[in-house]
């Protein structure tokens, strides 16, 4: 029998302890998902938003409880633009990196912005929703546009002004050296060969820009093995759309990889075919750490759920003393009892009054000598 009790002992103890962890990962979670400066909208598996944090409350103009409940659908131009969402996600193994979408703000206006989302599954393989981040694209259209527009009026002054076009290219160098992103052109087709690098390739990833111009295969080496086939189908499908947003890990000269995000437009010839690229590399490997700790702390959390309301035995902590009120039930309270766990939380005599009237004064006389002693075993 006391064999039988430590055994008991140990799992009560071993339960409380995933409960203790539990409780301080859901609350680093929370934490971590309400101050994200990223917009993140979590839904459950018929398209119900669960989660609006601040970063989307700032992005769309909702607020938290305005958006709880409502449809996702809702943040969109259409249902079509939404569900198109979803299909890149299963065409891609239920996730999707740099998706370019517009969402609808609360004042009407739209917000281009670029999704990385995954589907969310339950133990058995079921989807149970989706998470899904959302960053701000207006900053980087612009950004864009303006570099293609400095780009046609220096193509328009290389006719006209030789001298001027030199003093430009220096400035341009000067500007392209001190950017906090890796500016390039590449050829549009073949092993997309780069024809120009700004020289902060050298601070970011150890290269010397003249080994990237002068090796026609100097991207495609060093491109990841595990992102290569996806990146360069990818490719053909923005050079076709003419620019586009891919994200995938680079190899830099001392052996690791870095992940970017490469943006770039595309430049078509005098027959409207395409040219060159136009692009920028940013380093995202920061942002990638992020979403990959905070993939691995919602499976802890979902994992540690499934623990104990599996468990055959129910877990519980109530007050030491008066009616011993419950803290804390687990969910599989209701499997084994019939009751719903808040029953128990929200009514502080709820176990004095279920307590058998013959048991009750043993049950009281023993459970206090037992508070006194540390703990121990009672039946009733």
């Amino acid at each position: 029998m006391k064999d039988e009790e430590k055994t008991q002992e140990q799992l009560v103890d071993e339960l409380l302890g995933l409960r203790i962890e539990l409780q301080e990962t859901r609350q680093y979670l929370t934490r971590l998902l309400a101050s994200s400066t990223e917009a993140i909208i979590s839904t459950n598996k018929e398209g119900t938003v669960m989660l609006f944090n601040e970063g989307a409350q700032a992005l769309l103009g909702y607020r938290g409880e305005e958006m709880i409940g409502r449809r996702v659908t809702e943040l969109y131009e259409s249902e079509e633009q939404a569900k198109e969402v979803m299909r890149e996600m299963r065409k891609r193994g239920g996730a999707v990196s740099a998706f370019e979408t517009v969402l609808r703000a609360k004042d009407g206006s739209h917000i281009p912005v670029l999704i990385s989302a995954s589907i969310l599954f339950d133990e058995e393989g079921q989807e149970v929703g989706t998470v899904g981040f959302n960053t701000d694209m207006r900053e980087r259209k612009r950004a864009e546009d303006a570099l293609q527009k400095a780009h046609d009026e220096l193509e328009k002054r290389v006719g006209e002004r030789t001298a001027e076009l030199a003093e430009a290219r220096e400035r341009l160098q000067y500007l392209l050296t001190v950017t906090p992103g890796i500016i390039y052109t590449n050829q549009a087709s073949g092993d997309f060969t780069c024809t120009f690098v700004s020289e902060n390739l050298k601070s970011f990833m150890g290269y010397a820009p003249w080994e990237m111009r002068e090796d026609p295969q100097f991207w495609m080496k060093r491109l990841h093995p595990e992102d290569a086939s996806r990146v360069l189908s990818d490719i053909d499908r923005l050079v076709g759309q003419g620019g586009g947003t891919i994200e995938y890990r680079f190899r830099h000269r001392a052996g690791h990889y870095v992940w970017f995000q490469d943006t770039f437009k595309v430049v078509h010839d005098e027959t409207g075919q395409p040219a060159e690229l136009v692009g920028s590399w940013a380093d995202i490997s920061e942002r990638k750490r992020a979403e990959q700790a905070l993939g691995e702390r919602i499976r802890h959390v979902e994992v540690l759920q499934t623990v104990i309301g599996i468990s055959p035995t129910i877990i519980y902590t109530n007050q030491a003393s008066g009616d011993f009120t419950c803290t804390f039930v687990s969910d599989n309270l209701e499997s084994i009892m019939g009751y719903a766990p808040w029953e128990m939380l929200e009514d502080p005599k709820f176990w004095v009054k279920r307590l058998h009237p013959e048991d009750a004064p043993r049950v009281f006389s023993d459970i206090h000598q037992l508070i006194g002693q540390g703990g121990g075993t009672i039946e009733y």
